[in-house]
């Protein structure tokens, strides 16, 4: 039985994959949407509004009769994690043809800090997280132009977020530790770079405050959301892993705060589905899809 299910979830890699490169991608966790290969990044497929592209990200809104959120979810760059999960079904060179070609096409249409792509530092954050996730299992296929777009990326995000953490520290939600773990992802893939140990420091110091004041001695996060609770110890999970490999380490009394967090949500969960009670807000976000 567990081979199968191990046969089911490779085929199923491989059809994610597939869609990706005919230009169909997963919404939300939830629904598959036909926007193209590659996609108009800042064009809403379902209403076919686009957002601003032009302007520095300042002088952008992100509000108005279109969910901003449904521009915004493909320059997530979450369908990386599907076309490294096929790739290691197959070790197909097509899937990372596909990734840098995507990517090389975003970078392509998005200048540092400008436009709607560039509004939002947790945004900004979880897609670098997915980009160097990608760069990293597709190291071998790229170019050494890829590379340095990489390290520009990783460079711009980081002083994007560190410019503007007052803002995510304020609305008391996994906005911050997103952001944290930015900081730390760029001081993890830049190491050498002059500014490296201090993104570093600021990101620790940021993921050191969330646990302190918004995850409460129970283990309850301040944003009362199942999905968010869920996304929230993903940016932990990351960040002290980055943290590991380069000898750091998070506070013990915000390990085990995260501990207690991570308690909290696996009580409520089924245990012969693994799901939870779908409390509190939940858009199907979903930072690492690693399984």
């Amino acid at each position: 039985k567990s081979n199968d299910v191990v046969i089911d979830d490779a085929e199923a890699a491989l059809r994610t994959a597939a869609d990706i490169r005919a230009g169909r991608f997963v919404f939300f966790g939830s629904r598959v949407v036909d926007a193209g290969c590659p996609p108009q990044w800042d064009k809403d497929p379902e209403s076919d509004v686009c957002f601003d592209s032009e302007h520095h990200w300042t002088q952008v809104s992100e509000f108005g009769a279109d969910d901003v959120k449904r521009v915004w979810e493909l320059s997530r760059f979450s369908w990386v994690y599907a076309l490294v999960r096929a790739h290691a079904v197959d070790g197909d060179g097509v899937h990372a043809e596909t990734f840098w070609s995507l990517f090389d096409d975003w970078m392509q249409h998005h200048p540092p800090s400008m436009g709607i792509q560039w509004r939002c530092g947790q945004e900004a954050s979880m897609r670098l997280m997915a980009v160097v996730f990608g760069a990293h299992a597709f190291a071998s296929s790229s170019t050494a132009a890829q590379m340095r777009r990489v390290a520009q990326l990783a460079v711009h995000t980081a002083e994007r977020v560190e410019d503007n953490l007052d803002y995510a520290l304020a609305q008391r939600n996994n906005h911050a530790s997103s952001e944290g773990a930015g900081l730390v992802t760029a001081s993890a893939l830049l190491a050498r770079h002059h500014q490296a140990s201090g993104w570093r420091s600021r990101g620790v110091d940021v993921l050191h405050q969330v646990a302190r004041h918004f995850i409460y001695d129970d283990g309850a996060f301040a944003q009362h959301s199942t999905r968010y609770h869920h996304l929230m110890l993903q940016t932990y999970a990351w960040s002290m892993a980055l943290l590991q490999r380069g000898g750091d380490a998070l506070a013990d009394d915000v390990v085990d705060r995260v501990q207690r967090a991570a308690a909290f949500l696996y009580l409520q969960h089924d245990v012969t589905t693994g799901a939870v009670p779908n409390v509190g807000q939940n858009d199907g976000a979903w930072l690492l899809p690693l399984s």
